[in-house]
């Protein structure tokens, strides 16, 4: 049977951020939260109000950082062409009803404007 200690953590279990690491956390990331995973903290509202503030506090150039638009334009999948998605399949893989619509919207079979 296991023992786990349930509460909160120690003082010692603390890692203290310093201003030079936290200078280099700035200058090696593109976001708050990528300073927060590069010190190893959680992403909670306080956390990053903390950090945020100290940044502010100390006058860290943030200018590099890229703010909600860090995902923009970029793509983390192969997207299929209507083509490869518009064949009929035997058996129980169908295709997802959202990867069908795009395909007959992008082929010209079907209007966008009109509802499913």
């Amino acid at each position: 049977m296991c023992k786990a200690k349930m509460g909160r953590a120690k003082k010692s279990d603390y890692v203290i951020i310093s201003d030079e690491m936290l200078k280099e956390a700035v200058e090696n990331n593109i976001s708050l939260a990528g300073v927060l995973k590069y010190l190893n903290k959680k992403q909670a509202g306080g956390t990053q109000a903390h950090y945020k503030n100290r940044i502010n506090r100390l006058g860290l150039n943030c200018d590099h950082f890229l703010g909600k638009g860090h995902n923009k334009n970029k793509t983390w999948a192969i997207r299929k062409e209507p083509k490869d998605i518009l064949i009929k399949r035997e058996g129980y893989m169908r295709q997802k009803t959202h990867l069908l619509r795009r395909a007959l919207i992008e082929s010209g079979v079907f209007d966008s404007s009109l509802k499913i």
